[in-house]
């Protein structure tokens, strides 16, 4: 039995679209491990404010887990889903800032020893 080009023709376009596609989702940098976004830019560096800014975040954190939890537990843990979003969500946001302010602190650390 012959296959048609036509058909050969299509199964190499689609191999080649599938390997693209394939290569294009590889290639993206994670997410997590990017550059922090830079929340400080166009500030001048500050140690004393960066603490605050530190002490204010583990606050925001925790008073977010606070809310999450006590909106899972007055629902009825009906929806496992939300929580676990909204837990990975606030990590993620709270990581990039730890990290934001860790460089931040590096910077200013340079800036002593100079």
């Amino acid at each position: 039995m012959k296959i048609p080009q036509w058909m050969i023709a299509v199964a190499v376009l689609l191999a080649l679209l599938l390997f693209a596609v394939v290569s294009r989702v590889g290639a993206q940098p994670d997410q997590h491990r990017a550059e922090p976004p830079d929340f400080y830019k166009g500030l001048a560096l500050d140690a004393e404010l960066l603490k605050i800014d530190k002490q204010a975040l583990d606050e925001a954190y925790r008073a977010h887990v606070i809310k999450l939890w006590t909106i899972y537990v007055t629902d009825g843990a009906a929806k496992k889903d939300y929580i676990r979003n909204g837990l990975a969500i606030a990590r993620r946001a709270y990581d990039e800032v730890r990290d934001a302010i860790a460089i931040r602190q590096q910077k200013i650390q340079e800036q002593k020893t100079k």
